[in-house]
């Protein structure tokens, strides 16, 4: 018995095309020719390899939280606080919370897009529902 090398069919020994795939058997399968790395790399230098090509990827910036996310969503508990603390001016209002979800969408753009840039999705996130809450807010005192 042989076994074909293209789709390992069990045939007998005189047999010269598969009757399975139709190849022929005497024949080596062109990826048997291609070199085969002499040693196969150990577990400890895939891992230096793959935070070597991830370091690479960064821009500079250091992984960790996303200055842009935190900065939106403090912005939003901010202005939420010192609106209700101390009254708006409606524009005034209107304005800081569209800046809030404009910083809110530019951190969960930078954070998505590129990963270096670290996390807190979770805080732009955050920052923009908040933002969103109080342009409504401050939109129906416009519209009174």
């Amino acid at each position: 018995m042989k076994v074909c090398p293209f789709c390992a069919e069990e045939l007998a020994d005189d047999v010269v095309d598969c009757t399975q795939c139709g190849r022929d058997t005497t024949v080596e399968p062109e990826w048997t020719r291609t070199p085969q790395p002499a040693v196969t790399p150990s577990a400890e230098q895939i891992v230096r390899t793959s935070a070597a090509q991830s370091s690479a990827g960064e821009t500079g910036e250091r992984a960790g939280m996303n200055g842009l996310a935190l900065a939106s969503f403090l912005a939003a508990l901010g202005a939420g606080i010192f609106g209700t603390a101390a009254t708006f001016p409606t524009e005034l209002g209107v304005l800081v919370h569209a800046a809030v979800v404009g910083l809110g969408l530019a951190g969960m753009w930078q954070t998505r897009s590129r990963p270096a840039a670290g996390s807190g999705y979770g805080f732009a996130v955050a920052a923009v529902v908040l933002g969103t809450i109080g342009l409504i807010g401050y939109g129906q005192a416009l519209i009174r």
